[in-house]
């Protein structure tokens, strides 16, 4: 299908090079203004040299109009392609809905054909405008940050590696891995490339201990820093998949005038959505060694930073073959501690009980 659609954009195959041209040239424009200001300060305003300030000055100026220009020749370029493969797309359906045979029209109502001649063509010409633009923009980026980053200082840049963990479903992790010695940029890119072309489409439980043996071989003297990437990547997902996180009833906290204004009553139903609050909750709750099966955390003892007017109510109960579950109330600190916990106590009994029914 994609090669059909692209098929149609025919004489505009130059506007489209074009668009992604000027947008990367955009945003090396965008990208060199803060390292001139950054010369203005430092070799200009701190040494006093007014000629210098004039000259990066003069430079910024001629950067800014470029990448400005860079600019509007993108979005006219873009739109001239986005346009024209829409019209092309459009005249292609129309002459193959002339080639139906009565029977085949008699199939599709007009009302029909007219949506895929306009609205659903033109959703595929804003689409192909922001593959052109958009998704051009956002990956150079990412790189021109990353090589000016380096190009300022590459000692501080290599301080922390950050793996970004791309897991399933769209979600994506940063970890922050301290490094005992700095990294040099060739190194960093050998090491950036073995990952990539190792562990590239492999599936968590393909990494195994000989995987993992021929890596540290191959990153040599840097073979600490491939065992703590490969690290933060099973901790990563085995957090997602070990730990299911269950909510309900997070309107409540309106009932309660404390907890209802609006910055109190955001933070907290933004942790119930996000959930990882939560599971770092839950994750301290089972780690404590005086963790007797309940925990009351009262306002500030409680774990989790944006429930410091709340307090909450934890039980721990046994799965079985090692696993453990926990389940929680949260409410204001005024709650009726006595009958919540003896709540919790019967709840903790009642599942216990089911999962141990044999014992």
């Amino acid at each position: 299908m994609i090669r059909t659609l692209l098929k149609e954009v025919r004489q505009y195959k130059a506007a489209s090079i074009a668009t992604p041209l000027f947008m990367i040239l955009e945003v090396l424009m965008e990208m060199v203004i803060p390292f001139l200001m950054a010369s203005i300060i430092d070799d200009g305003v701190n040494a006093g040299d007014i000629h210098h300030i004039y000259r990066v000055g003069a430079v910024m100026i001629v950067a800014a109009l470029i990448g400005l220009l860079a600019g509007v020749g993108g979005g006219r370029f873009g739109a001239k392609a986005s346009a024209g493969f829409a019209r092309n797309l459009r005249k292609a359906m129309f002459d193959n809905i002339q080639t139906f045979s009565f029977s085949n029209i008699d199939k599709y109502s007009t009302a029909g054909l007219v949506t895929r001649l306009t609205t659903d063509v033109t959703n595929v010409q804003n689409a192909y405008q922001m593959l052109l633009r958009m998704f051009t923009r956002a990956p150079a980026s990412l790189l021109c940050a990353m090589v000016m980053a380096f190009t300022i200082n590459a000692r501080l840049a290599v301080i922390y590696l950050i793996a970004v963990i791309v897991l399933g479903g769209n979600v994506i992790k940063n970890k922050i891995i301290p490094i005992d010695k700095p990294i040099s940029n060739e190194n960093l890119l050998k090491l950036n490339m073995l990952l990539n072309t190792t562990l590239n489409g492999m599936a968590i439980e393909e990494i195994n201990l000989g995987l993992i043996a021929r890596l540290k071989e191959q990153a040599g003297i840097h073979s600490e820093v491939i065992g703590n990437v490969l690290d933060a990547v099973a901790d990563a997902i085995q957090i997602d998949e070990d730990m299911q996180i269950y909510t309900s009833g997070a309107t409540n906290i309106f009932k309660y005038p404390e907890l209802s204004d609006k910055q109190s009553a955001q933070e907290i139903i933004s942790a119930f959505e996000e959930k990882q609050q939560l599971t770092e909750l839950v994750t301290q709750t089972l780690s404590r060694e005086d963790n007797t099966g309940i925990q009351v955390y009262i306002g500030d003892e409680t774990p989790v930073q944006t429930m410091k007017d709340c307090s909450v109510v934890t039980a721990t109960y046994e799965l079985g073959e090692g696993m453990k579950g926990t389940i929680g109330i949260i409410g204001p600190k005024r709650m009726d501690y006595e009958h919540v916990l003896r709540s919790m106590k019967r709840l903790q009994n009642e599942l216990d009980q089911m999962f141990h029914k044999k014992e």
